[in-house]
């Protein structure tokens, strides 16, 4: 199992390293986007439902084929039709791309505690992860608008937490996740309140 997650987590960072890692316009964006999803999550769902799955396909069509093969640029294809055609899939099944945006959610959230909780990401943290993501893409199917208010709203939160005090300097776990509650909360009543009677 170690070397599944070495593979695509080092995939990730190879893929994303020097957009992210070479100037702070990665990190605003990120935090642009985070605080949108927040807010508006559940009006942008089909969105994130779209660019969920085609990031989905490209992490794990990148990781896969690195793994197989040693030329990135053959990657960098692959993981590309891999992203285009997991997007179409989670648009045209609606369920699936609901299960799919809130699983991954949940697993990116579990996976941020994990890593505040313990000194390292292991296979006991990532498959934590999969299990709270499988359980709530399923829960995600059956009660969609507040599973998906709420998960959008901390996921959100969180990574605008960690992404604004992380341009300033802050690497405070506890204040990322003080701040990152605080966010989270703002976000989910302000969806709840939007949305009301949908």
């Amino acid at each position: 199992m170690n070397w599944v997650t070495d593979t695509i987590r080092s995939a990730g960072k190879r893929l994303t390293s020097s957009f992210w890692g070479a100037t702070g316009i990665g990190a605003g964006i990120g935090a642009v986007f985070s605080l949108i999803n927040c807010f508006f999550g559940y009006r942008l769902l089909r969105v994130w439902i779209g660019a969920v799955g085609f990031m989905a396909g490209v992490w794990c069509g990148f990781g896969a084929a690195d793994y197989f093969l040693d030329n990135d640029a053959l990657c960098a294809i692959i993981a590309m039709a891999a992203g285009v055609t997991a997007a179409f899939l989670a648009l045209r099944i609606y369920l699936a791309g609901v299960f799919l945006l809130c699983g991954l959610l949940a697993m990116a959230v579990c996976s941020f505690l994990g890593n505040m909780l313990f000194s390292q990401y292991g296979t006991a943290v990532f498959l934590m992860s999969l299990a709270a993501g499988a359980v709530v893409g399923v829960v995600a199917v059956l009660f969609s608008r507040p599973v998906i208010i709420l998960m959008t709203a901390v996921s959100g939160g969180l990574a605008a937490s960690q992404t604004l005090l992380g341009m300033f300097g802050m690497e405070n776990e506890t204040a990322i996740l003080a701040v990152g509650t605080v966010i989270s909360v703002l976000g989910a009543a302000w969806q709840f309140h939007q949305t009301k009677g949908k």
